[in-house]
């Protein structure tokens, strides 16, 4: 996603294409570029407009033993209750990874 027009990069066999302002466009892309794969939505921001929109079948979320202070919050401001059904969880001494199906 961007809010200003950029041609595709291409980057150790990577192409990286970027949208303009349609963030369901912008899903809908890389869903068909990822195939059978995985999309990842990346940032609070981002986050939150596709929970909103009901882009989301899947919450992956990495804890570390680290508070920032600042930057965007992943859910401040979503504005709806979202129901998850716990997945997966995994515990190790530096890390937390908890997976969660979104119900709707």
């Amino acid at each position: 996603m961007t809010h200003s027009p950029h041609d595709p990069i291409e980057r150790d066999g990577t192409t990286y294409t970027f949208v303009v302002d349609d963030i369901s466009e912008a899903v809908a892309r890389a869903a068909r570029a990822a195939g059978d794969g995985w999309v990842s939505r990346l940032g609070g921001s981002i986050s939150r407009q596709c929970l909103r929109l009901g882009l989301v079948d899947e919450l992956h979320l990495d804890v570390a033993p680290v508070l920032l202070g600042e930057g965007i919050s992943l859910f401040a401001g979503l504005g709806q209750r979202i129901e998850l059904e716990r997945l997966e969880t995994s515990a190790y001494a530096s890390e937390t990874h908890l997976r969660y199906q979104v119900l709707r």
